[in-house]
């Protein structure tokens, strides 16, 4: 099977929310900075979309819904990868 992996992406749909915990977070990682929410929006606007297959999970559910979605997102492509390994 090939190490290619597994893309997933994880948003925020709720636009208000999203803007509290990026302004509101402070990691403390050594030589890393923060970004605004001004810079995350120029970041989003730069970034060309993804084109790769991907399962998509919203930081409004539940880290147990989406973990599930994760595993199931994983296991069925591990099996089509599987499968077409032997095709």
């Amino acid at each position: 099977m090939p190490a290619d992996g597994f893309l997933v992406t994880c948003v925020c749909t709720d636009e208000a929310l999203h803007r509290r915990r990026i302004e509101g977070r402070r990691r403390d990682i050594p030589g890393w900075h923060e970004i605004g929410w001004d810079r995350l929006l120029f970041m989003r606007a730069e970034q060309p979309p993804l084109t790769a297959a991907q399962l998509t999970v919203d930081a409004l559910d539940s880290l147990e819904k989406n973990m599930d979605l994760v595993r199931a997102y994983v296991g069925a492509s591990a099996e089509a990868l599987d499968r077409s390994a032997l095709d």
